[in-house]
């Protein structure tokens, strides 16, 4: 795969000078390979590639002109709290989560929640990569504890023909 990366743009610089100078086509491919075998390099793309992740990871969550309820916002997008009264939704929204994060040296989430189920059905839930974490489904209450895991996590809520009501604290 790292030869495939090297070689296009080689050979695109070899369709540009309609075959001539070959010898500096080859040269620049070799400081390429040898760029990309130092650390520093490596360190600006991973950096880049965590940049686009986390910007990513942004366009995942329910925007907040379309969630029902207010989120407020904590230090990342996975921290932070949410209130909505619900009347007969149904749907899906995305509350907080990353793909990549910063864990600022946390190993996991606490979140603090509250359901009400009037009518209709809810899901209160953390997805993490292909892994679904349950967190209520009825009227319920309570503090969990969930470790962040590399790759997805998120705190989903959905609902069909819902009424009622969520509070949700992460920390």
């Amino acid at each position: 795969m790292r030869a495939i990366k090297l070689l296009v743009p080689v050979l695109c610089l070899l369709l540009l000078t309609g075959g001539k100078g070959c010898e500096t086509v080859q040269r620049m491919g070799e400081e390429a390979q040898s760029l990309w075998e130092s650390t520093d390099a490596k360190e600006t793309v991973l950096m880049g590639m965590r940049s686009c992740m986390r910007c990513a990871s942004r366009l995942v969550l329910t925007p907040d002109r379309t969630l029902i309820g207010t989120r407020t916002k904590g230090s990342d997008t996975l921290r932070g709290g949410y209130h909505a009264d619900y009347l007969s939704f149904s749907g899906k929204e995305y509350l907080f989560g990353a793909t990549d994060w910063d864990s600022d040296g946390a190993d996991a989430l606490v979140i603090t929640y509250r359901l009400t189920v009037k009518s209709g059905t809810a899901r209160l839930y953390v997805t993490q990569g292909g892994e679904t974490v349950p967190i209520a489904d009825v009227s319920a209450e309570g503090t969990l504890a969930v470790p962040l895991r590399g790759g997805d996590n998120y705190l989903i809520f959905s609902g069909e023909g819902f009424t009622g009501s969520l509070d949700v604290t992460i920390e």
